[in-house]
């Protein structure tokens, strides 16, 4: 299985300039049909839309590696590691 390795512009024609079909959401899986010079035709798996990609925007799927996406569009943010300090203050005052 396939997927794309960041967000990306799935367009019409295999160029920068062209027509925009949809948005590729990081780790979105897709099937490759076709591929022309540093393009590639995809189909988006979730909602069946074909068009273009660059190709260095396909990778292959590790699984456990990502989430499902289950939003038509959302924002991923990395987990904290860490606390910032005035969170931990907060957090400690209200016991």
């Amino acid at each position: 299985m396939l997927q794309a390795a960041r967000q990306t512009w799935l367009r019409r024609d295999p160029q920068a300039q062209s027509e925009t079909v949809s948005e590729v959401l990081l780790g979105e899986p897709l099937d490759l049909l076709a591929e022309q010079g540093e393009w590639a035709q995809v189909q988006l798996i979730a909602d069946g839309y074909q068009g273009w990609i660059q190709s260095e925007c396909i990778q292959s799927a590790v699984l456990g590696d990502w989430q499902t996406v289950t939003a038509l569009r959302g924002h991923i943010y990395q987990a904290l590691r860490w606390l910032p300090r005035c969170w931990v203050a907060s957090v400690k005052g209200r016991g």
